[in-house]
């Protein structure tokens, strides 16, 4: 029974190989720490309605003005004080 001997390609097809498990699974590592972060800010976030106070401390922003050079932007802010 004759056996080829492992050439170079042989070897650099398995380190290929090697590379791309590599990087399917890193890949696949980040996308659960990714996966994991954003669950945890959706937990750390606690839904409830708008109350009063909510209404009270929002600002309204009115009369928009563009620059002349189209840069910048001119705008009124308007808040309720505190009580």
């Amino acid at each position: 029974m004759n056996v080829a001997p492992l050439t170079r390609d042989h070897e650099s097809t398995k380190s290929r190989s090697r590379y791309f498990l590599f990087r399917v699974f890193r890949a696949f590592g980040f996308s659960c720490l990714l996966i994991a972060s954003l669950s945890l800010d959706a937990l750390a976030q606690s839904k409830r309605a708008m109350t009063v106070d909510d209404v009270i401390d929002l600002a309204q922003v009115s009369s928009p003005r563009l620059s002349p050079d189209g840069r910048r932007v001119l705008y009124t802010v308007s808040e309720l004080g505190k009580w």
